[in-house]
């Protein structure tokens, strides 16, 4: 028996992962704030190593990921407590590859946490009760406007 190769998992991009993080909060609203504004960073450290092909989009990647951390500090910032936050982005125009490394101090109460999980997950099945009855309307929509469209192709 052959196998079949296994697909290697994409790593997500930090970039992607922030967005993520915006998407949620974005959707899920209060209870998501709800635990955003519980957790308190007493100390938060980022060292980004920026790599590229080659010095010139090693400086283009420096600048777009220095500009774009500055907005996601102050989102951040605006949903949680960070005491200290400390951003060392450089390039690396020899390496090929971004590296990240980083650190924090957290604390958070996890009642907190637990009812503002509950809230996203009312908002959750609200939401799915909402797109099931829609996917039912549609459905039922749908076989009635065929029939119309035979009906008038056929007159």
């Amino acid at each position: 028996p052959v196998k079949a190769p296994k697909k290697e998992k994409r790593r997500m991009t930090a970039e992607e992962i922030v967005d993520m993080v915006i998407d949620i909060v974005q959707k899920y609203g209060p209870g998501a704030k709800m635990i955003l504004r519980n957790i308190r960073f007493h100390r938060f450290e980022l060292y980004w190593k920026i790599g590229a092909e080659d010095a010139a989009a090693c400086g283009i990647k420096y600048g777009r990921i220095c500009a774009w951390l500055s907005g996601v500090l102050g989102f951040f910032r605006n949903l949680m407590k960070i005491e200290k936050a400390k951003f060392r982005v450089f390039p690396d125009f020899i390496s090929e590859k971004d590296e990240i490394y980083g650190g924090a101090d957290i604390e958070f109460n996890p009642l907190v946490i637990i009812i503002g999980a509950l809230r996203m997950a009312f908002v959750f099945l609200k939401e799915m009760m909402k797109n099931k009855k829609t996917e039912q309307k549609t459905k039922t929509a749908k076989p009635r406007q065929n029939m119309n469209a035979k009906e008038s192709a056929s007159a």
